[in-house]
């Protein structure tokens, strides 16, 4: 069977991708009970999802052009709709192609040519989309960084892309200033936040001190020279965006046009309603990859209209809803579940929410139960849309859909996207409901890391089918209707003393039945024996006890756990720390177990 198997992958090597739709129609078929024949229990040749899709939806092929051409084609018909709204101010779609038209001039005029790498740090602002598809246009890639960075780090990542170009907000101009010297920079644009604020709001002028090397972007926008427009290259990476950069140096990820495009041409053919003139509020900052892939290229391809919020506080999440009433929202499970709880949306209509996305983090089971009932309590026809991906494949892979929402589960793979689970650090497939490896092939696989051949061959490995695989670090398993479900991460597992090895998101779940407990995460802690686990929680405000409370937990946890999982450690703490992108920090929590235990080996 095994060598039949690798035979039918070695098979499919040379398809083109008109032969693979027509083949993923029949397979289709096979889960639909149109044809019959066997099936071979693996999910990356069966595609038990394509059930999911529409006949002619899979028959669709990509467009090959550039991201620039993807949006412009998209839109090109419908002008006079409103693309960005930024503070009250509204552009068209006919204003924001001028915009790009006119700042494409302006970077061939600075002397930005084709293949240069512009370096932007910058959150959601007219200027940073502009900027991003005249770039693109161009034929120069953007280099886009987060703003919070330390300076050291802001740093190291322009001159890792030796950019000569920074476009900059005026937030970060000191920090720019200490590190300038020690890069190629030749010119650096300084952006007000408040630039494309409406003149009655716009308080704050940019202050910076122009001179040879440092203007403002309406000193940048004065001059305009002609451009060669840059053609599609299949293959060519044209984005460089970075990972978390929570411990240690961001690893550049570099991300075609096709790449991005994939995305938009998958969401636009999956199950979801996705149409123009929605609204989308965009909270997720565009360095990211699930910020530059899928809340500004893929609302603005799909004709919506994009909010963009520049600097968002978690802690106002329920006024932007309540002032924009978004039809599609992107955000992280914490988002969601301090949404259900807070008193002001109490009495308030949510029938103009119809995908409120959540991923990046992973949801806990009752938490979910109670987004869900908020949701339906407040008239909105959704459940939570949980996704699943990574900077890697350009944001997503993977989404729960209209007819494919079950709890804890992270939906179907995109329509494009093959999924399949895998016995860990090999290409040993496993069949459907087996834990492995959570491994990824389709056209949003990124090109590689930048400058880091050694770590590119480790994450992408080419399969027996020919194809290029992420291996993600992430377990989970497949059921044989092709819903996914992440039960972890690898390189989460705890090992303990004794060699017996834990997943902390069981453990989790189980200690979040308790009634009383608000959130939890689990880490390795230390002992005089070596690693333990510890749970770190969160009660809710009404819990008056919390030794009754933990007490309630660890008999929860002797009913439903192995005796070697049960935490042999507690700690209530006010919150749990959260990531820039607002996902669970469990570094920092491990980090602070970690000072204990040098403080315990030097006592």
């Amino acid at each position: 069977m095994e060598n039949y198997l690798n035979d039918y992958k070695e098979s499919l090597k040379d398809l083109t991708e008109e032969q693979t739709n027509e083949r993923n129609l029949y397979l289709k078929g096979l889960q639909t009970g149109l044809y019959y024949g066997p099936t071979t229990g693996l999910s990356s040749i069966d595609k038990p999802w394509l059930k999911y899709f529409k006949n002619e939806n899979i028959l669709k092929t990509m467009p090959r052009i550039t991201i620039y051409n993807y949006l412009y084609e998209s839109n090109k018909n419908s002008q006079l709709s409103i693309a960005l709204e930024y503070f009250g101010r509204k552009i068209t779609y006919f204003e924001l192609f001028r915009k790009i038209e006119k700042t494409a001039k302006n970077f061939s005029a600075l002397g930005v040519k084709k293949g240069d790498i512009v370096t932007i740090c910058m959150p959601s602002t007219p200027e940073t989309i502009y900027s991003i598809y005249a770039l693109n246009k161009i034929g120069a890639i953007p280099n886009l960084i987060d703003p919070r960075y330390s300076e050291d780090m802001i740093k190291d990542l322009i001159v890792e892309a030796n950019s000569k170009y920074l476009l900059t907000i005026d937030l970060c101009n000191e920090k720019i200033k200490k590190i300038e010297s020690e890069t190629n920079l030749e010119k650096i644009i300084s952006v007000s936040a408040t630039n494309s604020v409406p003149i009655i709001r716009h308080i704050k002028k940019n202050n910076v001190v122009e001179n040879e090397k440092w203007i403002n972007w309406t000193t940048f926008t004065k001059k305009e020279s002609t451009y060669e427009e840059n053609e599609y290259v299949q293959g060519k990476f044209s984005v460089l965006v970075h990972t978390g950069g929570t411990t240690g140096k961001p690893k550049g990820i570099m991300l075609t046009d096709d790449n991005i495009n994939s995305i938009v041409f998958q969401y636009k053919n999956g199950d979801i309603a996705l149409s123009k003139k929605q609204t989308f509020l965009d909270i997720i900052p565009p360095f990211a990859a699930y910020g530059i892939c899928s809340s500004i290229h893929m609302p603005l391809s799909l004709g919506m209209k994009t909010i963009l919020i520049p600097k968002f506080n978690p802690n106002e999440f329920d006024k932007l809803i309540l002032k924009h009433k978004p039809t599609h929202v992107l955000g992280v499970p914490s988002f969601w579940e301090n949404l259900s709880k807070n008193p002001a949306m109490a009495n308030v209509d949510l029938s103009f929410l119809r995908s409120p996305g959540s991923g990046g983090d992973g949801i806990l089971a009752s938490s979910e139960e109670k987004v869900n009932e908020f949701f339906k309590s407040h008239n909105s026809s959704s459940k939570l849309i949980k996704g699943y991906g990574m900077s890697e494949v350009s944001s997503s892979a993977c989404t729960c859909t209209t007819s494919a929402n079950e709890l804890t589960s992270v939906g179907i793979p995109l329509i494009k996207t093959t999924i399949g689970i895998y016995e860990p650090n090999t290409t040993n497939e496993l069949g459907y409901n087996s834990s492995g490896e959570i491994c990824i092939t389709g056209p949003s696989v990124m090109n590689g890391y930048f400058n880091n051949e050694s770590l590119t061959n480790k994450t992408i490995k080419t399969h027996s089918d020919g194809l290029k695989w992420v291996h993600t670090g992430d377990l989970g398993y497949i059921t044989e209707n092709g819903i996914l479900y992440v039960t972890g991460r690898i390189k989460r597992m705890i090992v303990r003393y004794d060699g017996f090895k834990m997943y902390p998101t069981a453990i989790e779940e189980v200690i979040s039945r308790t009634p009383g407990i608000e959130s939890v995460a689990v880490v390795k802690s230390y002992n005089e024996l070596g690693n333990i686990v510890k749970a770190f929680m969160v009660a809710n405000k009404n819990v008056k006890d919390l030794d009754l409370l933990e007490s309630e937990v660890l008999e929860n946890c002797i009913l439903h756990l192995a005796e070697r999982s049960i935490p042999e450690k507690f700690e209530f703490i006010d919150e749990l720390p959260l990531t820039n992108l607002g996902k669970i920090n469990y570094d920092e929590l491990e980090n602070r177990e970690f000072s204990n235990k040098k403080v315990l080996k030097n006592s």
